[in-house]
C-alpha cells in the first residue's frame, strides 16, 4: 500500500512538472501559421514572430530588372572630324570631304534599359545598367578650313553604360535609395564620314562608316523601390548624368520605371 501511494505521488509530481514545462514552452516559443488563428496579428517589430509570407532580407541575393523610361539629353559635341558631304549638281551627285567640328542638339526620346546588381547586405548593392535611345537632332557643322557653318538634321543612336553603388535606406517593402554612377556614353550621329568598297569572299559590298564618339560619364540617381513579394519588385527613379563633351560637361537626364526579379 505504501508502495502504491509513493508511486501515485511520483506520477503526480511528474505530471505537474510536465504541465509546467509545456506551459512555459507555449509562452516562449515563436508561433507558426499553424499554431495561431487565421485573423491573429502578432506584435510588430518582435523578433519572436515570423511568417513564411514576410519579405525576406535581400542580403546575398541578385536583382535583374527591365527599365523603360524617358531620356532628356543635352548637346553633344564631336570636334576635329572629317565628314562626307554630298550634293546634286547638273543632274548628278557630287561629294567632298570637309573637316571641322560638329554640335548636335538632341531631342527628348523614349529609352529602354536593363540592369542587374548584387546585394551584399539589405542596404548595400553594386551593379551595372545599360540604356539605349534613338534621338532626333538639329545640328551645326563648322568647317575648320573656310569657317562656314552647315545646318544638318538627323537621328542619333545613344548607348549609356553605368556601373553603380546603391544604398537602400530601409529594408522593408518600401525602399528609398540613392546611387552613384560611373560609366560612358557612345553616340553614333549617322553622318557619313567616308565610303569605300570592301571585298569579302569574292563578293563586294558597300560599307559606309559614320561619325561617332565615346564620352566619359559621371552621375547620381534617386528612387523608390517596392517589393510585391519575395521575387518581384518595381521602382521609379531619376538619374542625372554629366557627360564630358570635350571641354564642357553636358547634363543627360533619365526618368525610368523598372520591373525587377530577385533571386
Amino acid at each position: 500500500m505504501k508502495t502504491t501511494t509513493a508511486s501515485i505521488r511520483i506520477m503526480g509530481a511528474l505530471l505537474i512538472t510536465l504541465g509546467a514545462t509545456l506551459a512555459a514552452t507555449a509562452q516562449t516559443s515563436p508561433p507558426t501559421p499553424r499554431s495561431v488563428a487565421p485573423n491573429y496579428t502578432p506584435p510588430k517589430n518582435d523578433p519572436k514572430y515570423y511568417y513564411q509570407d514576410e519579405i525576406q532580407s535581400r542580403s546575398h541575393t541578385w536583382d535583374f530588372y527591365l527599365k523603360p523610361g524617358v531620356m532628356i539629353p543635352s548637346d553633344a559635341k564631336i570636334n576635329n572630324e572629317t565628314v562626307l558631304f554630298r550634293w546634286r549638281e547638273d543632274g548628278r551627285w557630287e561629294s567632298d570631304y570637309i573637316r571641322g567640328d560638329l554640335k548636335l542638339d538632341l531631342d527628348t526620346a523614349f529609352a529602354f534599359g536593363f540592369g542587374f546588381d548584387y546585394n551584399f547586405t539589405g542596404n548595400l548593392a553594386v551593379g551595372v545598367e545599360m540604356n539605349f535611345t534613338s534621338s532626333d537632332y538639329k545640328g551645326v557643322f563648322h568647317d575648320a578650313d573656310t569657317g562656314d557653318d552647315y545646318k544638318i538634321n538627323g537621328d542619333a543612336s545613344i548607348y549609356m553604360f553605368n556601373a553603380f553603388v546603391q544604398y537602400n535606406f530601409i529594408k522593408g517593402k518600401f525602399t528609398p535609395f540613392v546611387r552613384g554612377n560611373l560609366g560612358f556614353m557612345y553616340l553614333d550621329s549617322g553622318i557619313s564620314s567616308g565610303d569605300w568598297w570592301t571585298t569579302w569572299h569574292n563578293y563586294r559590298y558597300y560599307d559606309e562608316p559614320t561619325v561617332d564618339d565615346t564620352y566619359f560619364m559621371l552621375g547620381a540617381s534617386a528612387g523608390l523601390r517596392y517589393d510585391f513579394n519575395h521575387h518581384v519588385s518595381g521602382a521609379v527613379s531619376y538619374t542625372a548624368n554629366w557627360i564630358k563633351s570635350h571641354k564642357d560637361w553636358e547634363l543627360q537626364q533619365l526618368i525610368g520605371v523598372s520591373v525587377g526579379w530577385n533571386y
